[in-house]
């Protein structure tokens, strides 16, 4: 197990419950850094919720070549892979522990709508529009593609990957005030969400906290462990 805990401030503190959202392809959220997190998770509040963005990852498959439908097969089989080789470590946190899968908010009555409330946003609202594009701008830096070469096609998904997270998490954090705890920089775009700065969407976001946690390797607990940074919250696609 790794060592795992905030960076900074503990504006989680008034809460009860954490949401752990997990990416696919992440070392942060794999083997001993996810036993560390969940860890600490467990020590410091009352439930969580493990946020598994397994089928939101299909538009990187899809950016990757693959068909839609082929994208959410595999990034479903991908979820299914992760759940079982972390099935112990979720059964062992000493809190109320649940899951909740991607095509949970796709199904979702308010998904739909809450999509077109952000897109909208993305198209009438510039400060919220340049937030996206830089996340996603970051994300591609990290995956060493050139910011000019990126297909209108590929853009367009990776815009919508993050308006699908935004109305999906509207949703999920809407129900449950949490703190989203996550080993990773938080987004532009969600900054603005959480802050109230995004006008006539769902207001969920206002519900909820961003902790960064940083990962520590094994006896170094000032030398943090070089996993790089990732997409979801998930992050951007």
């Amino acid at each position: 197990m790794l060592k795992v805990l905030p960076k900074s401030a503990a504006n989680w503190k008034p809460y009860k419950t954490a949401v752990v959202g997990v990416s696919l392809n992440s070392r942060n959220h794999v083997g001993p850094a996810f036993a560390g997190l969940m860890d600490w998770v467990g020590k410091n509040f009352e439930s969580c919720i493990i946020d598994l963005s397994d089928t939101l990852h299909r538009y990187n498959l899809v950016n990757d070549g693959h068909s839609a439908e082929e994208a959410h097969r595999l990034a479903r089989l991908h979820g299914d892979s992760w759940l079982r080789d972390h099935d112990l470590i979720i059964g062992s946190v000493p809190i109320p522990t649940s899951v909740i899968r991607w095509d949970y908010w796709l199904s979702h009555p308010d998904f739909q709508g809450n999509f077109e409330s952000f897109k909208n946003a993305s198209l009438t609202q510039p400060d919220f529009r340049d937030a996206l594009i830089e996340d996603i701008h970051h994300f591609n830096l990290r995956r060493n593609i050139t910011p000019g070469a990126v297909p209108e096609s590929q853009f367009q998904n990776s815009m919508d990957y993050l308006l699908e997270e935004l109305a999906a998490h509207a949703i999920l954090y809407t129900q449950t005030p949490c703190a989203v705890v996550y080993p990773g920089k938080d987004h532009e775009s969600f900054k603005l969400a959480r802050d109230g700065k995004i006008r006539n969407v769902p207001a969920g976001h206002l519900n909820s906290c961003f902790t960064r946690m940083i990962v520590y390797s094994f006896g170094q607990e000032n030398i943090p462990v070089p996993l790089p940074q990732t997409a979801n919250q998930n992050r951007a696609a």
